[in-house]
């Protein structure tokens, strides 16, 4: 029996979530590889090398001149058949109100890192 290894492409420089991220991944008990980086433009280029991605999570600020909204929405983004997760420090409704019409199908989930209610988001995400 093959089991799927999840494809996971995290944008997000703070690179002190990076243990929590993995760690969050190996808890849900299913292959996984994550591909990290700190910005809009090197993830563009990750997808434009190689758009099979499960997963995008993607800060709202990253390091670099693009936002994780700009990733999100990008082309490269959406050639590629990925669900998208928005993280921010501020709470999902005022990214909301703040971003309406560039949020789209985009699961928003909030910061701090709480893997007890991010757990059913991303599992429901990639159909686990």
């Amino acid at each position: 029996m093959n089991i799927k290894i999840n494809r996971i492409l995290i944008a997000e420089d703070d690179l002190a979530l990076k243990p929590l991220w993995e760690a969050f991944f190996r808890k849900l008990g299913r292959p996984f590889v994550i591909q990290w980086t700190v910005s809009c433009e090197e993830a563009v280029k990750i997808l434009e090398k190689n758009p099979d991605f499960d997963l995008i999570i993607s800060d709202i600020f990253l390091a670099g001149s693009g936002t994780g909204i700009e990733l999100l929405n990008s082309p490269e983004a959406n050639r590629c058949r990925a669900k998208k997760v928005l993280i921010s420090a501020v709470d999902k409704a005022s990214v909301l109100e703040e971003y309406p019409a560039d949020i789209g199908d985009v699961e928003v989930i909030s910061k701090p890192f709480n893997g007890r209610l991010y757990e059913p988001i991303i599992t429901g995400l990639l159909s686990l």
